[in-house]
């Protein structure tokens, strides 16, 4: 069942791990990962899980709450002086809330291009529950469980480490090439204080860390390329022995190819950066503006405008052009009014290229 050699990227093979959602392979080759039968942009899958609302993860962790409290009373009840008290329940009063953990899972960034059928999934757990020894199926069930709850907290983790180096390390790199990604990644780890304070906000028994290792199992193997079936690839298939190891490797791979997540300076939700020129606006409807204009085109706008990134001249400019529009709403004759917006213009093109100074541009805008 899901055997890896199936599909590019899978949840691990129930003969190997049974069950086990930490466990994921994935085929990598040059700047993308094959998942099913899509093609992913390295880095692309780090950041969909960046912009996984705080909303989201609540509900998440509810589900998974759900989940656990149903696996101890509804399949096996609680221990009492280490007898375990076999519930009379059966398998179908438990499935539902399986169900529905799966299917949340499954909507999640990377699961939800899996190929994988839930149904038989559930099938196989119901079998190990009614035909194993209790003691024995408990054990099976309850790993299997421990995969399916960490998944929120491996989530929960990422977001709070990878948002803090991209927000405070990747934004202030002064050239996007792998050396200085690089050397981003040894400060942000090495920054014993941040570290700590990092921890602090994550479980107290954390699933995963963030580091720039973590186990995997590698081969390479020959697959058909993506983008010619009549072409085969050596791809690199790794096995890694959690979510987090997975989302680490695909931050850090696109980093390498030069792919990196940026915050837009507008919308301030994450978007990844491919290879080419360096922005700060990602290409999402803008919110809250009429027109449904982009950030790209929005944002240069707003902040060019806002009186953080205005410079003296502009904001005087600015003041010029007000007093302007009053006295023309109060009479002023068009001919005389454009004539000063042209002088004010010109006034202020002089004052930024540095024709003349700081101090005789703002002085000649008071005048007009």
């Amino acid at each position: 069942m899901y055997r890896g050699s199936e599909y590019m990227a899978s949840i691990k093979s129930l003969d190997e791990k049974p069950f086990d959602f930490g466990y994921i392979t994935a085929q990598f080759y040059k700047d993308y990962v094959i998942i099913g039968k899509e093609k992913v942009s390295l880095g692309q899958i780090s950041t969909e899980i960046l912009e996984l609302s705080d909303e989201q993860l609540d509900n998440f962790k509810t589900v998974l709450s759900d989940l656990r409290k149903a696996f101890l009373e509804k399949l096996y009840g609680e221990y009492e002086s280490n007898l375990m008290i076999i519930s009379s329940c059966s398998f179908n009063d438990f499935a539902p809330y399986l169900n529905k953990a799966l299917d949340v899972i499954l909507s999640l960034p990377l699961y939800d291009r899996f190929e994988f059928d839930k149904q038989r999934y559930i099938s196989e757990f119901r079998e190990i529950y009614e035909t194993y020894p209790k003691s024995e199926s408990r054990s099976i069930l309850n790993r299997i469980l421990v995969a399916l709850l960490s998944i929120n907290d491996e989530i929960l983790i990422f977001k709070i480490y990878a948002s803090a180096f991209v927000d405070l390390y990747i934004e202030n790199v002064t050239a996007r090439t792998p050396a200085h990604f690089a050397h981003a990644i040894y400060q942000f780890l090495n920054n014993s204080e941040l570290q700590q304070n990092l921890e602090s906000l994550i479980p107290k028994y954390p699933a995963i860390t963030f580091k720039a290792e973590m186990p995997a199992n590698i081969e390479y193997v020959t697959c058909p390329d993506p983008d010619c079936k009549e072409n085969y690839i050596l791809a690199e298939r790794v096995i890694f022995r959690s979510l987090g190891g997975f989302l680490n490797s695909d931050l850090f791979r696109g980093l390498n190819v030069k792919h990196s997540p940026k915050r837009c300076h507008n919308c301030k939700r994450f978007f990844l950066l491919p290879t080419g020129h360096d922005t700060h606006y990602c290409n999402r409807v803008a919110p809250n503006d009429p027109k449904g204009r982009i950030c790209s085109k929005v944002g240069p706008h707003k902040k060019e405008n806002s009186d953080e990134f205005r410079s003296p001249i502009k904001k005087e400019y600015d003041r010029a052009y007000d007093r302007l529009a009053k006295r023309k709403s109060n009479g002023l004759e068009y001919p005389e009014w454009l004539e000063k917006i042209t002088l004010a213009m010109d006034i202020k093109d002089r004052g930024e290229s540095g024709e003349i100074s700081l101090d005789e541009a703002i002085r000649l805008l008071k005048e007009i």
